[in-house]
């Protein structure tokens, strides 16, 4: 109908990166403080939060089987996600020499 479901509240500065996981059950939202959260997306109830990032979430994005989440941030790190348990895979952050500004993430799989 074009009204509104329900609100994430729980962020708390602006919220700055979110996104739907591909079966669309659950939303990340990242923040201006470096924080993260997981949503379930049929209502809206929190379902984990996800701290590890220092400074402003940039950009946020599932992998497109949905088993990782990826949050980029201006604290020089793109960090991945377990969506299951909310816990981050510390041997899998991506460090940079300078702030994080964007990220994408290809679907599909490369031609032979």
């Amino acid at each position: 109908t074009g009204g509104l479901l329900f609100k994430l509240d729980g962020h708390p500065g602006e919220v700055t990166a979110a996104a739907f996981a591909p079966d669309n059950k659950s939303i990340i939202t990242g923040d201006a403080g470096g924080h993260c959260r997981l949503w379930n997306a049929a209502d809206g109830k929190l379902l984990h939060r996800l701290e590890g990032h220092t400074r402003k979430v940039v950009a946020a994005a599932f992998t497109s089987d949905g088993t990782r989440i990826l949050t980029a941030s201006a604290d020089h790190t793109v960090a991945q996600w377990d969506p299951v348990n909310g816990q981050e895979r510390r041997d899998l952050v991506l460090k940079h020499k300078v702030a994080v500004r964007a990220m994408a993430s290809c679907t599909g799989s490369p031609s032979p």
